[in-house]
């Protein structure tokens, strides 16, 4: 960790204010943000009057602040915002100051999302409470806006660089966790779902940040660049995986561990019989370790043989009084999302009565224990709030967005295992590394600059 942070400090020795704005956003916190916005709002138009003052600095300060909008996801949403104007600040005003020439540049991926965007916009405005939603999905035209300027104006990104510093802020965020759950008497020994709650995030987006940060490590060591620090980045993703059972993100670990098997799968031949021998047990180790260490995995499967006993024995007396359980929750969300579906399968109900409508049908049923939430299923979120229509221009999107990353697929392979279990792309943190990182890797220098 330390040789990366020299490294970080090594990149920005020549302009120490883009140390500080990192510093500051490092420490915005749902309890702190409002003192930090300031300091970054004062910084980041200090720097844009420097660029007035000399263009030169212009795609420096580019470059830079998108490694900042990187490093700021896993950080307050506000701060993240403001860095994402600066963004789209200083690229635009480069992209009108020099009104660069036309040329063939493809934007197919970046008009996916704007169209996806307006499929949504049009979706919020059929159904009541109109735009409720609007301000999720905003990102979701900023980001193409943004790319807009940077491919124009030809500023080259580092993918590898961008994979790094999302890793560090991962990483970073850990131990900050680590050091406020002490301070505070709530780091224990047994599965602790509230451990990020300090970033106002639930177990679910902490373990999609933990597992992306694993498979972009995967993709550095994929990458065709000699990779400095291995150890150090083999030791960041033991640690991840640690975080991952001692949160209970169950799902996110699943899918990190089954892109895990298919990566030493495809280097099997490569390993002597010693190595080989040493994965399998280590793989099983810590399988059994995982089943063991979460309680919430032992007992979803144990709650799953009770769903289905009750189902299938008609028994809704145990539907009935255990509705406020996870695994029953997302059996009866379930249930009836399908439901809705078949009542509702052209223009579905809207993204934002999907909740409230579900609830609404499974308590009016006599489930009083049920608590609210969203179907935990983004295809079915999807079909069901945006309609059959809303539904195959996402499944295309998708298709397309793995065919532009098919050299370093473990992303999208993620995600596409993620949406099974989780909606996803209904929150900002997953809307910005979705579709901020499908964009970025499907830049043409294709993880081979470092």
């Amino acid at each position: 960790m330390l040789k990366i942070h020299k490294e970080i400090r090594n990149h920005f020795s020549n302009n120490y204010l883009f140390t500080l704005l990192f510093l500051f956003v490092s420490i915005s916190y749902p309890f702190s943000y409002k003192y930090v916005i300031p300091l970054v709002s004062f910084l980041g138009l200090y720097q844009f009057y420097k660029c007035l003052k000399n263009r030169d600095l212009l795609r420096y300060s580019i470059h830079n602040f998108l490694l900042l909008l990187i490093f700021s996801l896993i950080y307050f949403r506000t701060i993240h915002t403001i860095v994402l104007a600066f963004c789209l600040v200083f690229s635009g005003y480069l992209y009108f100051s020099t009104k660069p020439k036309r040329s063939a540049i493809n934007f197919k991926i970046e008009s996916f999302c704007i169209v996806f965007f307006f499929l949504i916009l049009i979706n919020l405005l059929i159904f009541k409470p109109y735009f409720k939603l609007l301000d999720t999905y905003l990102y979701l035209i900023f980001y193409p806006i943004l790319f807009f300027f940077i491919k124009k104006c030809r500023i080259e990104i580092n993918i590898l660089k961008c994979l790094k510093i999302f890793i560090l802020s991962t990483a970073i965020a850990c131990i900050q966790l680590l050091v406020l759950n002490l301070f505070n008497n709530t780091l224990h020994f047994k599965t602790n779902t509230f451990f990020a709650e300090y970033l106002d995030l639930t177990h679910v987006y902490f373990g999609l940040f933990l597992g992306v940060s694993c498979i972009f490590i995967l993709m550095l060591f994929k990458s065709k660049s000699k990779i400095r620090y291995k150890y150090l980045y083999i030791s960041c993703c033991i640690f991840f995986l640690a975080t991952f059972i001692y949160i209970g993100a169950r799902m996110a670990l699943l899918s990190v561990m089954f892109i895990l098997g298919i990566y030493f799968f495809k280097k099997v031949s490569e390993f002597s019989i010693r190595k080989r021998i040493i994965i399998v047990l280590t793989s099983f180790g810590f399988f059994f370790l995982s089943y063991k260490a979460i309680p919430r995995a032992s007992d979803g499967l144990f709650y799953l043989k009770q769903v289905y006993t009750s189902v299938k024995t008609n028994n809704k007396e145990d539907l009935v009084f255990n509705s406020w359980r996870n695994v029953y929750q997302r059996f009866l969300v379930t249930k009836y999302a399908l439901k809705e579906i078949q009542e509702h399968l052209y223009l579905g109900i809207g993204l934002q009565n999907v909740r409230d409508t579900l609830g609404a049908k499974i308590h009016k049923d006599g489930y009083i224990y049920y608590v609210f939430i969203n179907p935990h299923n983004q295809y079915l979120h999807t079909l069901l709030a945006m309609g059959v229509f809303g539904f195959i221009f996402l499944i295309v999107m998708l298709v397309y967005f793995f065919k532009q990353q098919y050299n370093h697929s473990y992303f999208i392979l993620f995600f596409l295992m993620l949406m099974f279990t989780e909606s996803v792309l209904v929150r900002v943190k997953g809307i910005s590394i979705f579709f901020l990182f499908s964009i970025i890797l499907s830049l043409k220098n294709n993880l081979t600059n470092d």
